[in-house]
C-alpha cells in the first residue's frame, strides 16, 4: 500500500541521524527509521556520496529532501558556514528563483479569486509605472514573454560575472534597494520584443508582480506570502528577506574561485525581491510542491495553467513560475519546478505533476570561474539524478555510486541539463 508522508511524520527522526555527511571521502552509514522505509540503505548512500563529493568539489554546505510514494529522507552534507558548526537538514537556504513558483502561485490566486485574469495588465493595477509598457498582462511577466528587461543584468559589474572579485560581488550583493529602485533601473534599459513575440527571463517582470500584488492587496509582500502560500502551503520555516536579518540555522553564501572559498557577508536579496528573496529548508519547498499540485493552494484548472508553456514560452518548455523538463532519470513522464541561483548559492526543485515523487537541494558555494562552474554542474546534476531515482518504487531504488567513479570522462554529458538552464540568475 503506498503511504503519502509529510515532513511532520519525519519529525521523530533526530536530527542527528539525518544531518552530518562527512567531509572527507568516507560517507558515514545513513540512519533511518520506521517511518522511513523508502529510502533504504543504497538509495540514502547513493545520495549522500554525491552530497559529500559537491561538498569535496566546490559547494560548503547542501541539503537534500526526498519524498516518494513510500515515504522520504531529508540529508545534509558540510557546514553552514567555514567557521561554525555542520549543516543540518532544518538550514534555510537562499531559494533564489524557485520563489517565482511561490509569487506565481499568489497572482494565480488572484484569478482564482475573479479579482484578476491572466490578460490584466500592469496599467490595471499600478497605473504609470512603466510609461508605454503598462498594457503588458499577467501572463506575460508570469512566462517571460513580457519583454522586460532585467535589472539585474545593469546591478551585476562588467559584461562577465565569472570574472567578478570577492571584494566586487560583496559590494553588489550587500547593495539595498526598493521594487520602485529596480524598475527604475530596468526602465533605463532596452525593451527586448514586443510584448508575447519572444522569451526573456526576467527577474524584473516578477518584481513587477510582487508590486501588484502588494497593491491589490495594501500590505507586504512578505505577510502576503505568509498568509497566502507559506502558512496553508505547510512552510513553517519559510520567508521573504529582502534585507540582511536573515532567520537562523541557515546555510551561508559563498563566492568559491580556484584560490579559495569566501563568504558573502552582507548577502542582501533585495535586488532579487519577489523574484528569488525566500529563505526556506528544503523539506519546505516539498511540502510547497506536494500542496501545489495537490490542489490545495490553486484548483487544479489553474494548476494546469501554469504547468503550460504559452507563446513564445513554448521553445523554452516555461510555464507560469514555472520550468517544465522532461523526467531524464526514470524514463518517461514530466517534471515540474524551478532552479534557484543566487550570489552565493545554487537550488533545484523538481516534482512528477500529482506531486508524489519529488525533491528539493539547497547548496552553497558558487563557483566564479568555469571550470569550476563546470565541476560543480556535474555533481549537482548527478545529486539532482539520485534523488529522482530515490522517489521511485523500491524496485528501482539506485546501487551505490563509487566515489571514484567521479571522474569526468564517466559523467560527460550530465551538464547538458543544467547548461540548458540558462540565466545567472534563474
Amino acid at each position: 500500500m503506498h503511504t503519502e508522508l509529510t515532513r511532520r511524520q519525519f519529525a521523530g527522526v533526530s536530527a542527528g541521524a539525518l544531518s552530518g555527511l562527512a567531509v572527507g571521502n568516507a560517507p558515514a552509514t545513513a540512519s533511518t527509521s520506521a517511518t522511513m522505509t523508502a529510502l533504504t540503505t543504497p538509495a540514502a548512500r547513493a545520495v549522500r556520496q554525491w552530497l559529500d563529493a559537491l561538498i569535496g568539489n566546490t559547494a560548503v554546505g547542501a541539503v537534500v529532501s526526498i519524498r516518494g510514494v513510500h515515504g522520504g529522507l531529508d540529508l545534509a552534507a558540510g557546514r553552514t558556514s567555514l567557521s561554525t558548526g555542520r549543516a543540518r537538514v532544518n538550514c534555510r537556504g537562499r531559494v533564489a528563483s524557485i520563489s517565482k513558483m511561490m509569487v506565481a502561485t499568489a497572482a494565480l490566486q488572484e484569478v482564482q479569486a475573479k479579482r484578476w485574469t491572466l490578460r490584466t495588465t500592469i496599467d490595471d493595477v499600478l497605473p504609470g509605472l512603466w510609461p508605454g509598457r503598462g498594457r503588458v498582462t499577467l501572463q506575460q511577466l508570469l512566462s517571460h514573454t513580457s519583454g522586460m528587461p532585467d535589472a539585474l543584468n545593469e546591478i551585476t559589474p562588467g559584461n562577465n560575472m565569472y570574472e567578478l572579485s570577492p571584494a566586487v560581488l560583496e559590494r553588489t550583493c550587500s547593495q539595498q534597494f526598493t521594487d520602485d529602485q529596480i524598475v527604475r533601473i530596468a526602465r533605463g534599459m532596452p525593451w527586448r520584443f514586443r510584448p508575447g513575440e519572444g522569451y526573456y527571463y526576467s527577474n524584473t517582470g516578477f518584481v513587477v508582480v510582487g508590486m501588484m500584488l502588494e497593491r491589490a492587496h495594501r500590505t507586504g509582500l512578505e505577510k502576503l506570502l505568509r498568509d497566502r502560500v507559506f502558512t496553508p502551503g505547510g512552510m513553517g520555516q519559510t520567508s521573504l528577506v529582502r534585507g540582511y536579518t536573515a532567520p537562523t540555522p541557515q546555510l551561508y553564501d559563498y563566492l568559491v574561485e580556484a584560490v579559495g572559498r569566501y563568504r558573502l557577508e552582507r548577502v542582501n536579496l533585495s535586488s532579487f525581491s519577489a523574484a528569488g528573496a525566500v529563505m526556506a529548508t528544503t523539506a519546505d519547498v516539498t511540502d510547497f510542491l506536494y500542496n501545489l499540485f495537490r490542489g490545495k493552494l490553486l484548483s487544479q484548472h489553474l494548476v494546469d495553467r501554469m504547468c503550460t508553456p504559452v507563446d513564445a514560452s513554448r521553445d523554452h518548455s516555461y510555464g507560469l513560475g514555472m520550468r517544465i523538463v522532461p523526467d531524464d532519470v526514470n524514463g518517461s513522464g514530466t517534471l515540474y519546478g524551478h532552479t534557484g541561483s543566487g550570489w552565493g548559492s545554487v537550488a533545484h526543485a523538481l516534482s512528477t505533476r500529482d506531486g508524489r515523487k519529488r525533491m528539493a537541494y539547497i547548496s552553497t558555494g558558487r563557483p566564479y570561474w568555469w571550470d569550476g562552474k563546470a565541476r560543480n554542474d556535474r555533481h549537482r546534476n548527478a545529486l539532482r539524478k539520485a534523488a529522482l531515482r530515490a522517489t521511485t518504487s523500491r524496485s528501482a531504488l539506485p546501487r551505490t555510486v563509487p566515489i571514484s567513479s567521479l571522474d569526468p570522462q564517466v559523467v560527460q554529458g550530465a551538464r547538458r541539463y543544467d547548461a540548458e538552464v540558462g540565466p545567472l540568475f534563474g
